[in-house]
């Protein structure tokens, strides 16, 4: 910014970059936003009122002549994302997604880029992020790294490939392989939930439901409680594998039972015990069934084992 630029008038008008909020900075320079807010971030030109500014129309990127909108530093580098691969230090070139920890986003990045662009970069304010300031002519053989990337190839074969742009390849690939994965695990999220609807329209049918419940206790739990008129509080998992603790309610009590994964109760959590003979009964008993043994238990002044 030039001395002129500290002379400004009343009603004058500066070229900024707005990246949110209601400060508007460029330099040294430190302004309130009145009236309305734009829409989307980018650059403007702003009328001057003392300490206040309004927005007038949007702007070219670093475009004021007069007022000498210059960056405070410039960076040069491959884009990534918005990432700027620039100066590297040892621990980027060992690979790996820690590679890319470290190296700053680039904002108001216009659209059309392609990949291994390489671009300049400029800080519009003391402290403030990186912002676009134009292409730059590229380093190195990238349209080569390009076809490599784009046609899923190595490029250990392609000579004269600076650091940077290794790095970037590098990384570019490692995060399509990451999307790759994503979307693998979407599509086999999505197919479970598609196979779990459909056993769940035939919840009716006990067999299904122990079908659903190596799919989704839970919701088998449920189905099965149902049968009894029992309703389902919760289902956790017990500290003995393939074994359920599940929480319920019935006539307005709540009780609490152990069942394996195949709907099989383990611990009525109520006494079921034969007093002449000693023999438990609870393994006698599904999840569909506890809730009618539970009444019949209750009305008998049967014991509780497990009080919820």
């Amino acid at each position: 910014m030039t001395w002129q630029g500290l002379l400004q008038k009343a009603n004058d008008h500066v070229v900024a970059p707005w990246l949110g909020g209601e400060v508007l900075r460029l330099g040294s320079r430190k302004f309130t936003i009145a009236g309305k807010l734009p829409k989307d971030h980018g650059w403007y030109a702003w009328k001057v009122s003392g300490r206040r500014v309004t927005t007038s129309r949007e702007a070219y990127p670093w475009d004021d002549a007069r007022m000498g909108v210059k960056p405070i530093s410039v960076r040069s580098g491959y884009l990534v994302g918005d990432l700027l691969i620039g100066e590297l230090r040892p621990e980027h070139l060992q690979g790996g997604p820690g590679a890319l920890q470290g190296f700053p986003r680039v904002h108001l990045l216009p659209d059309g880029l392609d990949h291994f662009s390489r671009v300049s970069t400029g800080v519009a304010w003391h402290g403030g992020p990186l912002l676009f300031r134009q292409e730059e002519f590229p380093v190195g053989p990238v349209d080569e790294v390009r076809d490599c990337y784009l046609d899923g190839r190595s490029i250990e074969g392609v000579r004269g490939v600076p650091p940077q742009l290794e790095l970037a390849h590098r990384m570019l690939v490692w995060r399509r392989e990451q999307e790759e994965k994503r979307r693998e695990e979407v599509r086999k999220a999505r197919e479970r939930e598609e196979r779990l609807q459909r056993v769940k329209d035939r919840l009716g049918d006990g067999e299904t439901r122990r079908a659903v419940a190596k799919l989704d206790f839970g919701e088998a739990a449920k189905a099965a409680l149902a049968v009894g008129g029992a309703e389902l509080i919760e289902v956790r998992p017990s500290t003995i594998k393939r074994e359920w603790v599940v929480r319920y309610r019935l006539d307005g009590a709540r009780y609490e039972c152990v069942c394996d994964d195949a709907l099989h109760i383990v611990d009525a959590g109520i006494c079921l015990q034969d007093h002449d003979t000693g023999e438990k009964g609870d393994t006698y008993f599904t999840l569909e069934s506890l809730p009618g043994v539970t009444r019949h238990a209750m009305r008998e002044g049967a014991a509780i084992w497990r009080h919820v």
